[in-house]
Formats: structure tokens, sequence, C-alpha cells
């Protein structure tokens, strides 16, 4: 349960990051300029975060190698290092598809500890969940439209103001409903 409120909270603490930086990118000009280049650069959050994804990609992909299939375990966990080494030098837009990686595995795993430990509200956390996937999902397949968003808020406050509100409640969403059922579940 703990890692479940863990997973929950650490994605919301990111989205509620990200909603700050829009609720002041219309006043802040240093932030105007660097929000629409952080999709590309500096690749050191993409680094670190694309290495988190990889490893639990491979954690999950070690899960569904069974039977005979087992003995391609070191090979998966050969191909973390070696997946890092080649996203650096190769992959554009390494930010934006590492969190989008990020979000999307943990969106799955959310998802599936929503249902496993019966929080409140379920489908509806659920639904939100699924939402954050698919907004996963894009930012790895079209992590330029990412770097079109934030340039769009940039330039227009209500855009950064409407984006702001829905990432900080999508955050406290996203930590509610766990916290909710971690404080009032019956005690056994």
């Amino acid at each position: 349960m703990y890692s479940f409120f863990l997973v929950s909270l650490v994605l919301a603490a990111g989205l509620a990051f990200l909603a700050g930086s829009f609720h002041l990118l219309p006043q802040n000009s240093a932030l105007q300029e660097k929000m629409p280049t952080w999709p590309r650069k500096p690749i050191l959050p993409g680094c670190v975060i694309g290495v988190v994804a990889l490893v639990w990609s491979a954690y999950h992909g070690c899960l569904m190698l069974e039977g005979p299939l087992e003995k391609l375990h070191p090979y998966v966990w050969i191909l973390v290092p070696v997946s890092t080494i080649l996203c650096m030098l190769y992959l554009d837009y390494l930010n934006a598809r590492a969190f989008g990686g990020f979000v999307t595995l943990a969106a799955n795993f959310l998802i599936a500890q929503a249902f496993i430990h019966n929080i409140p509200c379920r489908g509806f956390y659920s639904s939100i969940c699924l939402l954050i996937g698919v907004a996963g999902l894009v930012a790895i397949g079209l992590p330029w439209r990412i770097r079109d968003w934030f340039t769009i808020a940039s330039k227009k406050p209500n855009v950064a103001r409407f984006s702001a509100m829905v990432l900080a409640a999508i955050a406290v969403l996203l930590v509610a409903f766990p916290g909710i059922w971690m404080f009032l579940k019956p005690k056994n």
C-alpha cells in the first residue's frame, strides 16, 4: 500500500511542480524562455527519469518472461544501460519522452493498485490515471506537442493559468484518493 501512495505522491509532486511553473509563466520572462526548450534541453533530467523508467520497464519485462524464457532475464537487464546510452546520444526530446514513459508506467501501476486496494471512487480515480497515461503516450510519440503547449502558454496567460489549474487539480486527486483510503480504511 505504501508503494501505491508513494508513486501517486511522486507523480503528483511532478504535476504540482509543472502546475507551479505554468502559474508563474506569464509573470516570469526567464521562465518564458526556458519552458519551451525543456522538452529538449538540458538532458540530465531526461537521463535520470529515463533510467528510472527503463529499470521499471525491465522489471516488468522480466516478470513476463516465464518458463523457458527466464534465461533472457540477464539480457533484459543488460539492455537498460545500453538503452540509456543510446537514448542520450540519439534520442531527440529526451526530457519529454522520458517523462512520458514514467507517467505511462505510473498510470498503469496506479490503476492496478486502485483495484487491488479498493480505494473510494476507484472508477473516477482510474479515469484520471487513464488520462494521465494517454498524456504520457502523447509525450512519448509527439514530444514536440509538449514544446508547442509550453510555447502557447508562455504567450497566453489564460492558457497558462488554465493549465496550472488542471495540473494542480489532477495532482490533488492523485494523492487524495489513496490518502483517504490509507487513513480511513478499516483496521483489522
